[in-house]
């Protein structure tokens, strides 16, 4: 019998997200411990700390928002250090959230009660803005997670689909996630995009308003993923690491354990709320602008295609820091973008199959081609050099 004494330790840093569920339970629910791993799980209150404990060798491992590790390779936001995502954590879980008082302008510009749709929400956040150009105003500060994650591309996406510049008709500023609740209340920002739970708790604060989900969005993009610097963890290591991870992630996604999760995840060492506080988005029954408690399906995966880091998908994320004029295009940084994510060591681990890459399609019928990147970003005339 293995004792503890002879397994090999992982530092491994996560965010209090309910994403980081499949490393919180392949520790505790004893996945790793069958891999002969023993996670040490440190949590951290914000992407830029966990990130900068990884590059210098702190931590082995992170929980990362899926565009993070790409940047740093780069060195886009910080010194470069190569990283490389072995393993996929979820897709889905995010969604943003306005205040009740934004709220209420956008329901009287037309935003439907039964909110989610992002195409009707923001054109009515855009006759808001309209309005306000009419009397003088601060302008409206919407917070996101970092500059290199999802949460950042998402809401501009969505903001500029409705005819809204990000960086003229807003404006959008940093914040941990555990913290975009307080700010709302505090009437320092008037919405935000982050993942579960910090939207269902602003709505139960009173606080806040969901208006619409990562889901209807950007449907089946990775949000988060495991992040390694490149040849720092031995290779079997790795390969029972992602075993572990891909067995709880099953676990995770099984309806019978929802409330088993939302118990665990609520300790203090972790997510530090009451489970109720947490099945909204584990269950994906989420309170959307004035509606009633309602399924939004697919809201948040953990395991299947969700655990598998497509470089199609890397690609993706590349083309956001493009589009938004964080970087410029090269064909060697396309390259570099796209081998962060290592599906080969997926593949090796699970011993399955590589997925074929689904089409990636957003909310407003646009189609992404990972090998046809610059016609992509040439529909968006401020990013054409």
């Amino acid at each position: 019998m293995t004792g503890l004494r002879h397994q090999t330790q992982i530092a491994l840093g996560f965010v209090p997200l309910l994403d980081a569920s499949p490393l919180i339970v392949a520790q505790a629910k004893g996945f790793a411990l069958k891999e002969g791993l023993d996670l040490r799980l440190l949590r951290e209150m914000s992407w830029a700390a966990l990130r900068d404990r990884i590059s210098i060798g702190h931590i082995d491992a992170a929980h990362m928002p899926a565009p993070l590790p790409i940047a740093t390779t780069l060195g886009l936001g910080s010194l470069p250090v190569e990283l490389e995502t072995p393993i996929g954590l979820a897709t889905g879980g995010n969604a943003i959230t306005v205040s009740e008082e934004l709220w209420r302008h956008m329901r009287d510009a037309g935003a439907p009660e039964v909110a989610g749709d992002p195409i009707a929400c923001g054109q009515a956040l855009k006759r808001v803005l309209e309005a306000c150009q009419k009397q003088p105003a601060r302008p409206l500060v919407f917070g996101v997670v970092h500059p290199f994650s999802s949460h950042n591309y998402e809401l501009r996406h969505w903001l500029s689909a409705g005819s809204i510049e990000p960086d003229r008709d807003v404006q959008i500023t940093i914040l941990p996630p555990p913290f975009m609740v307080d700010a709302l209340e505090a009437g320092r920002i008037d919405g935000y995009c982050v993942g579960e739970p910090w939207n269902s708790l602003a709505r139960k604060h009173g606080s806040g308003r969901i208006v619409t989900t990562k889901n209807r969005l950007w449907p089946g993009i990775i949000e988060k993923v495991l992040a390694m610097r490149s040849g720092a963890v031995d290779a079997d290591v790795t390969r029972r690491l992602i075993t572990a991870i891909t067995r709880a992630a099953e676990w995770c996604d099984d309806v019978n354990h929802r409330e088993e999760l939302a118990d665990l995840l609520s300790q203090q060492d972790y997510m530090a709320l009451p489970p109720p506080c947490l099945m909204p988005g584990l269950t994906g029954e989420l309170m959307l602008g004035d509606a009633p408690p309602s399924l939004e399906p697919d809201f948040l995966r953990f395991g299947g295609s969700a655990t598998v880091p497509l470089p199609s998908q890397a690609l993706w994320l590349y083309a956001q820091m493009l589009r938004w004029q964080q970087t410029s295009f090269s064909p060697q940084d396309a390259e570099r973008a796209a081998a962060v994510y290592r599906p080969n060591l997926w593949c090796e681990a699970t011993g399955l199959a590589l997925p074929q890459p689904f089409s990636i399609t957003t909310f407003d019928d646009v189609h992404f081609d990972p090998g046809q990147i610059q016609t992509w970003l040439a529909q968006y005339a401020a990013c054409v050099e």
